[in-house]
């Protein structure tokens, strides 16, 4: 009988490659609306309308950030099957999020201290 324990077999890339698909999707698609914000400012724009346009722009580049740094996150630490490598792995590939909210945080700021107005 051996004592050897069995090597733990490296994690797939199934879950890096959905989430390369997913950004990249999204940045495609986030990018006619980020093209489309300097139109908030025709009507003189306010703050809420400056959170939106960094909301947007820095999704596109956290969905660019997010799919590199978690191939390397992937990468460095697809051998381990630790709790702290999958939370590593997570905090990458969430990354786009804040900027995700930023945006929501703009629009809702604009529904609700504004009125919806623009100009406020």
């Amino acid at each position: 009988m051996s004592t050897d324990t069995p090597a733990a077999s490296p994690v797939g890339p199934l879950l890096p490659i959905l989430t390369t698909v997913g950004w990249i999707l999204a940045a495609v698609i986030l990018a006619v609306p980020t093209m489309f914000s300097p139109m908030l400012f025709d009507s003189g724009g306010s703050v809420w309308a400056v959170i939106v346009v960094f909301g947007l722009v820095s999704t596109l580049l956290l969905c660019g950030l997010s799919v590199v740094a978690g191939w390397i996150a992937w990468a460095a630490s697809r051998e381990s099957r630790g709790a702290g490598a999958r939370v590593l792995r997570g905090m990458f590939y969430l990354l786009p999020l804040i900027g995700l909210a930023a945006t929501a945080i703009g629009f809702g700021g604009i529904q609700f201290a504004c009125a919806g107005n623009l100009n406020c």
